[in-house]
């Protein structure tokens, strides 16, 4: 299986080299980027995916809409297109996304050596989907939900199921819900 690569970033944010592979750059703690999608509908409601059980950090956890890497030699925003489709079977245009900010992310996995060290991209898109509009990619996602404000403050302050700890994102997305 083809390993994807990604660039390596300074603290500055600048591009250091030649890219590496993602298991490296987690092996080694090194800055890279990456890009979140939150899925709002008219209800005011966020899509969020719970990540699959055999994930090797988080697993079971619920995330963003969808997420990952922004591979070596891709935009951040063609990187959020191609992960909606990938994990939950959608396409957007670009048109259909806000970047709502930025946001950085460092822990390291008690477990194993697995070390997250990201600068996040975070975009909104006002879409309503039904739940057969999803074609999730199983391997990345166990399930998707969709939650009120009210459900996801709830989840945030730890009244709910267990979220992937982005609390400055959290924060940001009820900001961003009607």
């Amino acid at each position: 299986m083809h390993e994807e690569l990604i660039d390596v970033l300074t603290d500055a944010g600048e591009i250091t080299g030649p890219p590496i592979t993602s298991r490296e750059v987690h092996a080694r703690g090194l800055k890279h980027r990456t890009a979140h999608l939150w899925i709002v509908n008219s209800k005011g409601e966020v899509l969020l995916q719970k990540r699959a059980p055999e994930l090797r950090f988080y697993p079971n956890h619920w995330d963003a809409s969808a997420a990952g890497h922004i591979s070596h030699g891709e935009t951040s925003l063609n990187a959020i297109l191609r992960e909606a489709k990938e994990e939950l079977g959608i396409t957007l245009a670009p048109s259909d996304l806000k970047k709502i900010g930025e946001g950085s992310w460092y822990i390291k996995s008690e477990t194993e050596s697995h070390i997250e060290n990201e600068v996040m991209d975070i975009y909104i898109s006002n879409k309503d989907l039904k739940e057969n509009d999803l074609v999730i990619q199983t391997s990345e996602v166990a399930q998707t939900q969709w939650l009120s404000k009210e459900q996801f403050s709830d989840w945030i302050e730890g009244r709910g199921e267990i979220l992937v700890p982005h609390p400055e994102e959290h924060k940001l997305i009820l900001e961003n819900l009607p």
